[in-house]
């Protein structure tokens, strides 16, 4: 159940809702607890020359039920393309008791400035009432409250002049429209030929992740006893080559720029 709605005149934009999380992509399973209650509230601190120029500030704060007293963090590679077991896990603290809830305050910035987007995020979490030991053992040791936290922020320009779309009625961004779509059609009769670029885009990116406290570290392989805080960087190339939304490629290299632990 979700509500939202805007205020003084498009500049300001709340929401709020009650959710029941479910325990695979199907909708079909759910474990005990997991209710959460979100909200969002978000201030348009600068919209001018129809969406050229924006600056946005946000945030949110969520509270979750844990779902049958454990909870499980991971994160695998590439951040940004899905999940696959069969890639590189990063970090991950193997499943952990923890009956307390969870808490999460996500604080967002985004600036638009002609072809210049520039992007942030950070957000905290509380787990309460964690506990050392597996999921499936005997509690062992109480640790009280974990805290993790981690955060992006990215810079992107657009070679050929466009600018990312922004829809004030909900503080999002909207679909990458080109100029021009990208075409070469041959010139006939001794006639130049004819093209079009598309969209061009170049960017790169930061990201920071902590998933360690108290004992319960997303380590190595999962071990606890290694302390792992990744960072990585991301270059990207994306082409949007043509208004119309599913079509676009994109060439993306991403690497870990450190962490604790060594990587494969």
């Amino acid at each position: 159940m979700l509500a939202f709605n805007t205020a003084f005149d498009l500049r300001m934009t709340w929401a709020a809702g009650v959710f029941k999380n479910v325990s695979n992509p199907y909708d079909y399973m759910t474990g005990g607890g997991g209710w959460a209650e979100t909200g969002r509230v978000t201030g348009l601190l600068l919209y001018e020359d129809e969406g050229r120029k924006v600056m946005h500030l946000g945030i949110t704060g969520r509270y979750a039920g844990n779902d049958n007293g454990t909870d499980h963090y991971r994160l695998r590679a590439p951040e940004r393309s899905g999940l696959s077991p069969a890639w590189l896990t990063y970090a991950n603290t193997q499943p952990f008791h923890a009956t307390g809830g969870t808490q999460d305050i996500n604080i967002e910035c985004v600036n638009v400035f002609g072809p210049w987007t520039i992007d942030a995020e950070y957000d905290f979490h509380w787990n309460g009432n964690a506990w050392l030991g597996s999921s499936v053992g005997t509690r062992q040791t109480s640790v009280g409250t974990l805290f993790y936290s981690g955060g992006y922020v990215e810079v992107l320009y657009f070679l050929t002049g466009e600018h990312r779309a922004y829809i004030r009625e909900g503080d999002i961004y909207d679909r990458i429209i080109p100029r021009q779509d990208a075409f070469w059609i041959k010139g006939k009769d001794g006639k130049p030929n004819e093209h079009g670029l598309g969209a061009w885009q170049v960017g790169i990116r930061y990201n920071y992740l902590n998933l360690n406290d108290k004992g319960i570290n997303g380590g190595d392989r999962g071990s606890r006893s290694d302390r792992a805080t990744v960072r990585s960087r991301a270059s990207a190339c994306d082409w949007p080559w043509t208004s119309e939304p599913p079509r676009r490629d994109r060439t993306r290299r991403s690497e870990p720029a450190g962490s604790s632990h060594p990587q494969p």
